[in-house]
């Protein structure tokens, strides 16, 4: 692509992808992989106006199979054997419900905005209507097998993307990953590329039931739910950066979710 053609795409936006690079180099950069993106996500295209709008109606999200476990993605209600949601459980549920909670919010925020979401530490495009990022392309250092992220991006640093693009930020079993001081990380970043009123909605493996730095050797962080409450998010409420929308309601002794809405 031309400088011109380029330097047009940063300038004017041609879709909202595009809001988020902010010279003709960046713009440049990502091109290749924002048309990848756009091309996976075939239900949706931009409506002209900076935004991406989703064509079908109910909305597709990929994990339709979870309807057959959670009423319209509601992960507080499982139709099934309520045991099942206890990690303890040989055939438990707990990855579904993960899951439905990372779908459900990314129809809340996501589709019904018409804008696209962020999930941070994504080894692919498993979160519908959210652009994936995760430090690592090809593959996996620790997991084996091959991981294709939308961009290739480290969660401590989202300076590539601009200030209050994204409806949702959301990450799963990646907040353990990050190095450094997690409370800094996500004022400077992940409620910085966050818009007001959007949410914040993460999953967090519970050090209360599994000893998170044995359970793979990237874990740089752990904490019980009470920890993350005490160190993390209670410090973000006091500076009025955020509210609570909800705090660890699974009670599936694995994990615990962490839904915050920015101010």
């Amino acid at each position: 692509m031309h400088d011109e053609a380029r330097e047009k795409i940063a300038k004017q936006g041609q879709t909202h992808l595009f809001n988020y690079h902010t010279n003709k180099a960046r713009a440049g950069q990502l091109l290749d992989i924002v048309d990848s993106f756009m091309n996976k996500q075939s239900a949706m295209i931009g409506n002209g106006d900076g935004s991406i709008i989703n064509l079908l109606a109910p909305y597709r999200t990929g994990h339709e199979y979870l309807l057959e476990h959670f009423d319209n993605y509601d992960y507080h209600n499982y139709k099934g054997d309520p045991r099942r949601l206890k990690y303890s459980e040989p055939d438990n549920v707990v990855g579904y419900q993960q899951r439905a909670f990372q779908v459900y919010w990314a129809l809340e925020c996501c589709a019904k905005s018409g804008k696209p979401g962020l999930d941070i530490g994504a080894p692919s495009q498993l979160t519908p209507y959210c652009i994936s990022i995760d430090c690592y392309r090809g593959i996996h250092p620790y997991y084996g097998g091959e991981i294709m992220p939308v961009i290739q991006c480290q969660g401590e640093d989202l300076s590539i993307f601009g200030d209050e693009v994204f409806p949702l930020v959301t990450a799963a079993h990646s907040v353990e990953h990050l190095e450094g001081d997690v409370l800094e990380i996500f004022k400077k970043h992940w409620l910085r590329v966050l818009m007001k009123g959007g949410i914040m909605a993460l999953i967090v493996p519970d050090n209360t039931y599994v000893n998170v730095f044995e359970l793979e050797p990237g874990h740089k962080q752990a904490w019980t739910a009470e920890q993350f409450k005490e160190q993390i998010v209670e410090p973000l409420v006091k500076d009025k950066l955020v509210e609570i929308i909800e705090y660890s309601t699974f009670c599936n002794s694995f994990s615990f979710n962490v839904a915050l809405k920015k101010l």
